[in-house]
């Protein structure tokens, strides 16, 4: 089966971990104008070494946000990041395969590169996964299918995926994947409708008032009626997921500059010289800052404080 998964951006920086919301596209407020002098910033910081500065280049240019859309830059960014275990970026470079974006279709390296993003702890390819599984179930009428897309969309409703959690309330108020549990779905409901997502109050009303309807999803045993099934949220308003009340693109990436520069790794003056190359764990040859010092360095150090 084909599945086209949903495309998104999702920003996590290295020190500033967000509780998301959803946020519509014309919210993120990056024009080239505005955002310009920043992606320059991290355009230095990816050629210096970033990972974290090339996925979310490579993120920028898929999207055309702050920049002209490119996919073949998008491409090089990712890759870049790739090599250095961006799951970020493998989440990219998996929707790119999927949809035939600057590379040919491949839809197995797509599945390989979503998987390994999922692994990786990216939050959207965890739920692309818990969609993964909640359609083969679908298709196969397969308990076991359910059990695993409703453990993705779990793990993700743990990362605060305000998605992940409206659908893990769907499946927890019905009994698919799980016991059915009123009072779990009624806390994942208030979840996401505390953050105003899509029709989770009216949900949440419904269950508080103790009327349950259960038309949307008809289960006996490992069978499902075909005329109905869980709608998964269209994800046309969901392309960013930033924190607090209605915070930009703009400013958010500020914090993302401000995280690589506190790093002090990535600011070219890490002695490495190599493009996209830094002192960093992923160097190859390991910089001399990275590697272990012999016995007799060692030594030489202690006779030199000595005297």
């Amino acid at each position: 089966m084909k599945i086209l998964l949903p495309a998104v951006i999702f920003i996590s920086s290295t020190l500033f971990v967000f509780s998301p919301h959803t946020a519509s596209a014309n919210e993120s407020d990056c024009t080239q104008s505005e955002c310009n002098e920043e992606i320059k910033q991290l355009t230095t910081f990816a050629k210096n070494g970033s990972p974290h500065a090339m996925a979310m280049l490579g993120v920028f240019y898929f999207h055309g946000e702050g920049v002209e859309q490119d996919y073949k830059k998008a491409a090089k960014w990712l890759q870049w990041a790739n090599k250095k275990d961006s799951a970020q970026a493998r989440y990219y470079l998996s929707l790119m395969y999927r949809q035939g974006l600057h590379f040919e279709q491949d839809i197995e390296k797509a599945d390989w590169h979503l998987t390994r993003s999922s692994e990786g702890g990216f939050v959207f390819a965890i739920v692309d996964k818990g969609i993964e599984h909640y359609l083969a179930a679908q298709a196969s009428s397969s308990s076991e299918e359910y059990v695993q897309a409703y453990q993705y969309f779990e793990q993700a409703a743990a990362l605060n995926s305000i998605k992940a959690s409206y659908l893990l309330a769907k499946m927890t108020e019905l009994g698919i994947g799980s016991t059915a549990n009123k009072a779990k779905a009624r806390e994942l409901y208030a979840k996401a409708a505390s953050k105003n997502y899509r029709d989770s109050k009216s949900h949440l009303e419904r269950l508080s008032d103790g009327i349950i309807h259960t038309t949307e999803i008809v289960q006996t045993g490992n069978k499902q009626d075909s005329k109905n099934e869980i709608i998964f949220p269209d994800s046309g308003i969901e392309r960013i997921e930033v924190a607090g009340n209605k915070i930009t693109m703009a400013t958010h990436l500020k914090f993302i500059i401000s995280d690589i520069q506190n790093q002090k790794i990535y600011n070219g003056n890490s002695g490495s010289r190599m493009m996209g190359q830094a002192c960093d764990k992923w160097a190859t040859p390991p910089c001399r800052s990275n590697v272990q010092k012999s016995d007799h360095e060692l030594a030489r150090e202690r006779r030199a404080k000595s005297n």
